[in-house]
C-alpha cells in the first residue's frame, strides 16, 4: 500500500549500492571477494523517512558465525556510508548505538565531504555478546585480512587501523567507536 517504498537514484532508478567483503565459504582466499548488492528502502515514520537497506548478507541476526557476523557489518557499514554519499546526506551528527555500524562512521571520518559531521557513539548492552570483538583465533584469519575488508582509504589507513586494534591482535569494533566518537 506505498508504506514501503524503493529510494531512487538521481537517474530514478531504484538505488542500490555495491560494496565488497569477504567469502564467508572461504575467508582466506584473497581471489574470493564478492561483491554484495544492497537495496535501499524507506519508510515514513512520524514524517520523518527512516532508511533500510536490504541484501543477502543480512540473512541471519546476531549469526554464532562469527565471519559472517563480520561479514554483515562490513556490508552494512560500507552501504550506510554509500547510501549517504549517494543521496547526499551530509548528518550533522551520525549516531552510532552499538559498534555494529563503526565501519560506516570510520569511512565517514575518513571522508572530507563529512567533516563537520560529529560521530556520537552510545552502547546498551554492555554484555560480551554484545560487544563486536573479532578474534583471529575465533575467525580463523589474520588482522591484515580484517582491516582490507573494512576498507579504509590509503591514505586514512593507518590511524583508521590503531583505532580497531586492541593490544592483544583483536579487532575491536567497541574500541574503534570510542577512538572516532566525538561523544
Amino acid at each position: 500500500n506505498g508504506t514501503l517504498q524503493r529510494v531512487s537514484d538521481a537517474k530514478g532508478e531504484p538505488l542500490t549500492v555495491h560494496v565488497h567483503a569477504w567469502d564467508d565459504y572461504d575467508i582466506n582466499s584473497s581471489w574470493k571477494n564478492p561483491t554484495y548488492s544492497v537495496e535501499v528502502w524507506k519508510i515514513m515514520r512520524g514524517g520523518t523517512a527512516l532508511l533500510l537497506l536490504r541484501s543477502k548478507a543480512f540473512d541471519h541476526l546476531y549469526t554464532d558465525n562469527k565471519a559472517h557476523r563480520f561479514t554483515q557489518e562490513v556490508v552494512f557499514g560500507k552501504s550506510a556510508y554509500a547510501v549517504m554519499k549517494e543521496l547526499n546526506i551530509i548528518p550533522d551528527i551520525l549516531h552510532l548505538n552499538e559498534a555494529h555500524t563503526v565501519i560506516g562512521a570510520a569511512h565517514v571520518k575518513a571522508d572530507e565531504l563529512f567533516a563537520k559531521t560529529k560521530v556520537v557513539y552510545t552502547n546498551h548492552t554492555i554484555v560480551p555478546a554484545g560487544l563486536e570483538m573479532f578474534s583471529t583465533s575465533v575467525i580463523g584469519t589474520d588482522v591484515r585480512r580484517m582491516i582490507y575488508h573494512i576498507g579504509l582509504p590509503g591514505d586514512k589507513l593507518y590511524e583508521m587501523h590503531s583505532a580497531f586494534l586492541s593490544p592483544d591482535g583483536v579487532v575491536d569494533f567497541c574500541k574503534a567507536a570510542m577512538v572516532l566518537a566525538d561523544a
